[in-house]
Order: structure tokens, then sequence, then C-alpha cells
């Protein structure tokens, strides 16, 4: 396709776990959008693809509107979680995933949320900000923690009656 890692394309790697737009990922864009500036005399598209773009929306917000005028020529986000991920909400709210993720069969306990927080903060960044509830995501969500819910009554031996 005509790109040449290094001189019109940059791989921006990154340690996802880490705040978003970090001061690290902030350097690394502005030295890729200057030296290919530099070299091909022209403005970089900047593709992100999922937290990426998150970070990626962070960096660029920080640059001044001359720096963004100079150096890029449009941003493309692809399978960005802006509005937050509803898995991670169904992780935190207490449901086995559909793949094996580990110890998560009701939720994490407030222990785990604050090892997340500090070893892994940018997973806050995907939470939804205001989930709508009446989807039919969480209301089948709803309806699949209510009979796990029942499942583990009964089998415990304790009756449930209307």
């Amino acid at each position: 396709m005509g790109y040449e890692t290094g001189i019109n394309l940059y791989p921006m790697p990154y340690d996802w776990r880490q705040v978003s737009g970090s001061s690290e990922l902030e350097t690394s864009m502005k030295r890729a959008l200057e030296w290919s500036y530099t070299l091909n005399g022209k403005k970089m598209l900047v593709i992100a693809h999922s937290l990426g773009g998150i970070n990626t929306n962070v960096v660029i917000g920080r640059m001044s509107q001359e720096y963004k005028d100079k150096y890029i020529e449009r941003l493309m986000t692809i399978a960005t979680p802006y509005n937050g991920s509803p898995q991670l909400n169904v992780l935190l709210m207490g449901v086995k995933m559909s793949y094996d993720i580990g110890v998560w069969d009701y939720g994490i306990g407030i222990k785990d949320c604050r090892h997340f927080h500090t070893s892994c903060p940018s997973l806050f960044a995907l939470m939804q900000t205001s989930p709508d509830f009446d989807s039919q995501y969480y209301k089948n969500l709803q309806t699949r923690l209510d009979m796990e819910y029942v499942y583990k009554l009964t089998i415990q031996g304790i009756s449930i009656s209307d």
C-alpha cells in the first residue's frame, strides 16, 4: 500500500494499563507527527483502535489548535468504546463471562477494585458513565442474574415462594 515504517507509518505502542493519555504517549506521538512532517511535508492521518482511541483523544485534546492544524490531517478511531464497555460493567457487577477470565463468578470486591485502580487505572476509562439499563443487553443480564440466584438458592435447599 506504499506505507513504510518510520517514514510514513508510525505504530504507537503504549502500556494500556496506565492512565489514559500519558505524557509518554504524548511525547511519542508528537515526535512521530513532527518527524513525519519533516520527511514528507504532509499532515498525518492518525488512526487509533479501541482504548487507543480514548488515549489518542486525550493526547490530541491537550495539543494547541495551531499544533493540530499544522501536523494532523484527521483522526480516525476504530472500535473505540466512547460510551464505555458494558462487558466491564458486567464484570464488576458479578457475572461470569462467556469465556474463562478467572475467579470472577460473583463480581470483584473492594480490595480487587483498589488493586485495579493502582495497577490498571485505564480500566476505569472503559466504564460506562451512563449505561442504558433499559436496553435489551441489561434486561437479558438481569434475567440471567435472577436465574443464577434462584439456581444457587435451589441447590442450597432454600425454597423461593412468591
